[in-house]
């Protein structure tokens, strides 16, 4: 893989580096950093997408990389190239999975509500 430019996790300078995002370290370095969406933006115009995602991901659902449920790898997979501009399809994804895991939890609550009463 050649060089590339992306944003240095640690100083916020751009400068040219051997960068893959593939790896669980570079996510978990990535997403440990205090960056924002500017940051965010900087590693869109150098092309890094998978940067991106895992950015997008760590500020929306405020977890580190390595939390990471199925549901919200699989919305990580979901995202496209074009999808990085459109922040606001972006939020509209992670609002349906937050959504969703609410009725989930609200489902399983009532559930073992009624589990109860029918014990007494």
């Amino acid at each position: 893989m050649e060089p590339k430019k992306c944003v240095d996790l640690l100083s916020g300078e751009k400068k040219k580096k051997n960068v893959r995002w593939t790896t669980a370290e570079d996510l978990k370095l990535w997403s440990s950093s205090s960056h924002t969406w500017a940051d965010m933006a900087a590693a869109v115009h150098n092309d890094d997408i998978k940067a991106v995602r895992a950015k997008f991901l760590q500020l929306t659902t405020k977890k580190r990389v390595s939390t990471w449920t199925r549901d919200e790898g699989d919305l990580l997979k979901q995202l496209t190239l074009k999808d990085r501009k459109d922040h606001s399809k972006l939020n509209r994804m992670t609002q349906k999975l937050k959504k969703g895991k609410e009725v989930e939890a609200s489902l399983a609550a009532r559930v073992e509500e009624e589990h109860l009463e029918q014990e007494r």
